[in-house]
């Protein structure tokens, strides 16, 4: 998430409304500034019009108008876009749930789970997001699952977890009991997000693992 985003979040309001109120209001921003060139510099375009084309004065003015109208309503949008773009699977939802099996053992209900690989970038991106929502819902129990056997391999997301006491003891990091099962349960895709309720697990893909998805982890725990 961007600056203004996180302003918004740690306001208190929700990770989806964060994420989408900036594009709101930078449409609002467009519509603010067609009226002011409506008031103050629609009937100047009219007077030029009158000037420079002697013919179908109305017509051009009208193309002018619209054209104009059209650009400053673009305007903020496309300026907030480029600094923040909307990529596929920002707002989305989408877990497979699956049911518990004795494979699954090592995740423990009642824990939300990053399911996770050694050297992965991917993976260490959603350590920002693992401690924000952390901070936001201090009881919410967060493990990330390495599939490795070498504990080496954990100690590039120990140190980029440096207040990891501060925030208690649940966002932990391990090595996966069954890295067979952690893999195959993430369908290969790291990382992956796992809650388990009692006998279900709900998982997501990272691309399926958005803003309206973090919401509805923080309702749970909430």
């Amino acid at each position: 998430m961007n600056s203004v985003e996180l302003f918004f979040l740690d306001l208190g309001f929700s990770w989806t409304f964060s994420k989408l109120f900036p594009y709101l209001f930078s449409i609002v921003v467009g519509i603010i500034l067609v009226l002011f060139y409506s008031k103050f510099f629609s009937s100047r375009l009219k007077n030029i019009s009158r000037t420079y084309f002697l013919y179908r004065k109305k017509t051009v003015t009208l193309s002018l108008n619209f054209f104009l109208q059209f650009i400053l309503i673009l305007i903020p949008f496309s300026i907030y876009f480029a600094y923040s773009p909307i990529y596929k699977g920002d707002f989305s939802n989408n877990s497979v749930e699956i049911l518990k099996s004795e494979d699954e053992k090592e995740l423990v209900s009642g824990k939300f789970f990053v399911l996770s690989i050694p050297g992965c970038p991917h993976c260490f991106n959603t350590i920002d997001k693992m401690i924000k929502i952390k901070k936001r819902i201090p009881n919410i129990e967060i493990e990330y699952v390495v599939c490795s056997n070498d504990p080496e391999t954990l100690r590039p997301y120990q140190d980029q977890i440096p207040n990891i006491k501060l925030l208690g003891d649940y966002i932990n990091v391990r090595l996966a009991e069954n890295s067979e099962m952690i893999s195959r349960l993430a369908s290969g895709r790291f990382p992956s997000f796992a809650l388990v309720q009692k006998n279900k697990i709900f998982k997501w893909s990272n691309d399926n693992f958005g803003v309206c998805a973090v919401d509805y982890i923080e309702s749970i725990f909430n």
